[in-house]
């Protein structure tokens, strides 16, 4: 009987011959092109080559080879899509060898292996079961077709009201809101290596310590218009915080709306000034418009206006057609034309030669410290940079205020150097110092280490910039309240207080008189976290040409192989003994080849042998 069989080549094509018909043989190419293991697959073979008929062999097979028409839903996380027949992609993922993990996922999703096909179809030489087996499950090929390979650059935004909201809804239409926002993070040539003093750092520490000094006017509580202080994540990578953030305004995702926003100033690069001029970026394009040109120009009167008391600060405006510096805002105007400006340290190219480098330390912005000082003394102490961040910051916490409507306390606000320095000193130089342990969770502390923070994006969890940062607008901008751990750490057993317009944290606080234990106290404020997740990975827009699609990729544990070296005493024991060695070796050689006429006597010649 001649049949054809497919045999395959090197160059991974098949050739099509015509030979007498081998069951066992057209059974093995079978089982070779299924992902089975090799043990199972001479165990198979040794089977195959025990039934005696061609029939019995191809009943066989096509019993085994059955495969389900659905599929059973998964008991885990991972989705199955139903299929008639498995993709080739699938088929060469299964074929590989999988790891123990990927074994127990398809123990868990109900998968079966060939091995549990076989055993359910009746095994070789037996008549097939009348009841078709269980269908296996589809998500051991989801896993193998699906493996992550790489994660979303994805944080946290932090952000906080300077009158508390109803974070369970959205504000009314009417509602205005005025936004005063900058940047978390920084990046470098080195993965989670980004000191961002200048980039990030000297923006959001003055920002900080404009909402505390805004938060200490007297009527902050009746001013007509709100105030919103956002610390956006991920910007350095095409904006993912605050696109991110758009979105969500755009969607109903978030309490305030685009048309809540009343304008907008953003911090920028501010540490390294000449001449104490301080610039303000406009957007050319949105002022286009008549009613936007006459707010950005009402906006920036403002600014003049709260600069012209503090000596310290020279505002400084620029050409109308000057595009924006890279900044926030400009995820903003895309979705919607709105007054804002970028408070910044340049007119065109940036003062920092270390942009985005890791050589932008806490020198590169001049904060550095008396020598012989103590870790609290250095945090304590106030230095020029301080200084100057905090004359920017009372003229922001100024302007701010005259925008949400103030007009009685406008020269009394004013930033403290102090916080500034101590700001400065724990992102730059220390993070595990008092006044950081202070004002964290007691479970944050391990966040602290001993040097400086680093600013790189995470992939999943908030990194400890923002756990930081949201806890510092917590504290500076928040009330000590009077409640027990358990009661704030669930306000809802207070009548008195109310979740959705606050949050509440339980942090260490200071140390006694006898700076031996802290004191925990419970802080209530509108400081909360958003997530910053770009919407393309939200939207399943791998492609998208809107939305940062940056990724990180995963990578394995790194492994090395330690292996002990022997003591000094072991190496020279062995030198020795094999030193000796060598000499009675060659003592022994010579007296050998001395003696040789002795020990090894010449053979005789033989004589002629005769016949």
């Amino acid at each position: 009987m001649m049949g054809l069989v497919f045999t395959p080549t090197l160059t991974g094509h098949s050739l099509l011959t015509a030979e007498p018909f081998s069951g066992t043989r057209w059974a093995t190419a079978w089982l070779m092109k299924t992902s089975v293991s090799p043990f199972f697959f001479l165990k198979m073979k040794m089977k195959l080559m025990s039934l005696s008929s061609a029939t019995e062999i191809t009943t066989w097979v096509r019993t085994a080879r059955r495969r389900p028409s659905h599929c059973v839903p998964c008991s885990s996380s991972h989705t199955c899509t139903p299929s008639s027949a498995p993709s080739p992609a699938c088929d060469a993922a299964s074929s590989r060898a999988h790891s123990a993990s990927t074994q127990r996922q398809r123990n868990q999703c109900g998968g079966a292996e060939p091995e549990q096909w076989l055993a359910e179809s009746g095994g070789p030489g037996q008549r097939p079961s009348p009841q078709p087996p269980s269908p296996p499950s589809c998500c051991s090929l989801a896993v193998s077709c699906s493996e992550i390979v790489c994660d979303p650059l994805s944080d946290y935004n932090v952000w906080s009201m300077l009158k508390p909201i109803n974070v369970s809804g959205t504000l009314e239409p009417g509602d205005r809101v005025v936004v005063a926002a900058t940047r978390l993070d920084s990046r470098s040539f080195f993965w989670n290596v980004a000191p961002g003093a200048e980039s990030a750092v000297a923006s959001f520490v003055t920002q900080l310590a404009a909402a505390e000094a805004l938060q200490k006017a007297p009527d902050v509580t009746t001013l007509p218009r709100n105030v919103m202080f956002v610390f956006f994540q991920g910007e350095i990578f095409d904006y993912i915080g605050s696109s991110r953030m758009v979105y969500d305004m755009e969607n109903g995702k978030f309490p305030v709306q685009l048309e809540n926003i009343e304008a907008f100033v953003e911090l920028g690069q501010v540490a390294l000034r000449n001449s104490l001029e301080l610039w303000m970026h406009t957007d050319p394009m949105s002022q286009k418009n008549e009613t936007v040109l006459n707010q950005v120009e009402a906006l920036l009167s403002t600014l003049e206006k709260s600069g012209a008391a503090v000596p310290a600060v020279v505002l400084r405006r620029l050409n109308q057609s000057q595009p924006l510096p890279p900044s926030s805002l400009q995820r903003f105007l895309r979705a919607r034309n709105i007054s804002g400006v970028v408070l910044a340290d340049h007119s065109a190219s940036f003062h920092n030669l270390y942009y985005q480098s890791v050589y932008d330390t806490a020198e590169n912005i001049n904060v550095t410290y008396p020598e012989g000082q103590s870790p609290e003394e250095d945090l304590n102490f106030v230095t020029d940079t301080a200084k100057a961040l905090a004359d920017v910051a009372t003229v922001l916490a100024r302007a701010l205020y005259q925008l949400a409507g103030g007009t009685s306390f406008s020269d009394t606000i004013e930033a403290d150097p102090h916080t500034v320095t101590r700001l400065l000193y724990g992102f730059l130089v220390r993070a595990n110092n008092s006044w950081f342990q202070s004002i964290l969770r007691p479970d944050l502390r391990p966040y602290l280490g001993d040097g400086p923070l680093q600013h790189y994006i995470a992939v999943s969890s908030p990194t400890n910039t923002t756990y930081v940062v949201q806890y510092a607008l917590a504290n500076l901008t928040g009330k000590v309240i009077d409640l027990t751990r358990e009661q704030c750490q669930d306000p809802s057993q207070v009548p008195t207080e109310d979740k959705d317009l606050y949050e509440y944290a339980w942090v260490q606080g200071p140390l006694d008189a006898n700076e031996t234990d802290r004191l925990p106290r419970c802080v209530r404020s509108t400081a909360r976290l958003a997530r910053a997740l770009s919407p393309a990975f939200e939207l399943k827009q791998w492609g998208s040409t809107e939305y940062s699609t940056w990724t990180e990729s995963r990578w394995k544990d790194i492994r090395a192989r330690i292996f002990l070296i022997a003591s000094k005493e072991l190496e020279f024991i062995t030198l020795i003994v094999g030193f000796g060695i060598l000499v009675f070796s060659l003592i022994v050689t010579y007296c050998i080849n001395a003696k040789a006429d002795v020990l090894f006597i010449t053979p005789r010649e033989p004589g002629s042998v005769s016949y």
